[in-house]
Order: structure tokens, then sequence, then C-alpha cells
């Protein structure tokens, strides 16, 4: 009897406290890796959604331009198609690199990001999937191209403006 207290004596073994210890050490690193792939996934995903926002409007850039090459830009209004409106509509450019104009609430000064509420995009030429575009024009011969959406990635609005200055 004395060799089963001995043997007892020197058995080792974990214990629920050194198993809820290491449980939780595990739960911890599980949690902070879940964290970093989550901001990561984040992060990449508002990269690409603002890469995305960059081509449309660098296409919209192009279609403009290949509307406006070889002409007098005093004549872009007729050339664009938006000859007819009685003051200048802000507009996006088509597939078949036509303007399309709407007068709506900019009036040639586009509105602020929080105040869009991103109703008054008339046709489905000036939205492209969760972008919608719009190009105003500034001044003579200097645009803005403005493409806008809702990001997927967070609850806010975000916006891509490029710049671009017609050359005769």
């Amino acid at each position: 009897m004395s060799s089963i207290k001995k043997l007892r004596k020197h058995q080792t073994g974990d214990t629920i406290v050194e198993v809820l210890i290491s449980l939780m050490v595990i739960g911890l690193a599980i949690g902070i890796g879940y964290g970093i792939a989550s901001r990561s996934l984040k992060a990449a995903r508002q990269s690409q959604e603002r890469t995305e926002a960059v081509k449309i409007a660098e296409g919209q850039i192009e279609r403009m331009k290949g509307a406006l090459s070889g002409t007098n830009t005093a004549d872009k209004d007729r050339i664009l198609g938006l000859g007819s409106y009685s003051s200048k509509p802000v507009f996006c450019m088509n597939a078949t690199s036509n303007a399309v104009g709407f007068p709506g609430t900019y009036g040639g000064n586009i509105q602020a990001l929080s105040t869009d509420d991103f109703s008054s995009y008339p046709t489905a030429d000036c939205v492209q999937g969760l972008y919608k575009i719009i190009i105003d024009e500034e001044s003579d011969n200097r645009y803005a191209v403005v493409v806008r959406w809702d990001s997927l990635g967070s609850n806010q609005r975000e916006e891509v403006k490029i710049k671009y200055k017609v050359y005769e």
C-alpha cells in the first residue's frame, strides 16, 4: 500500500486551472489574429473600390476626349449634346461616348458628398454598379469627374475626383 501512495505523490498532471489558462491564451491569440485579418480585408476592399472608381473616372475622361478630339472646344456643348440645356448641366458619358446631361440640383456646383442622397442620377449611364458618376464643367475647358459610392467595407460614402483640362 505504501507503494501506491508513493506513486500518487509523484504523479503530475494538468489541473483544471492550467487547462483554462491555456484555453484563454489560445482564444486570445485567435481573437487577435481575426482582428488583424478583418482589418486587412477591409483595407483591401476599400483599396479595390477606390481603384475601380479611378478606372471609371479615367474611362469617362477618355470618352470625353474621344468625343472632343479634332474639334474646336468652343463648340463643345453642341458636340457633347449639351447645347439644348439653358444652363450648364452636370453630365456623364455613356458607352457610345455621348454626353448624358441632367440639370439636377447640382447647378454647376457639385453637391457636398454628405448632402448627396444618390437619388438624382436619372439614367443607368451615370450609374455603374455601386458607382455614381458626375462630370461638371468648373470653368471653360476644365472639368471635374466625380465618382461616388457607398462603401461596402464601411458605412461611409466615398468619392474620387479627377480634374481634367481640355486643350485646343
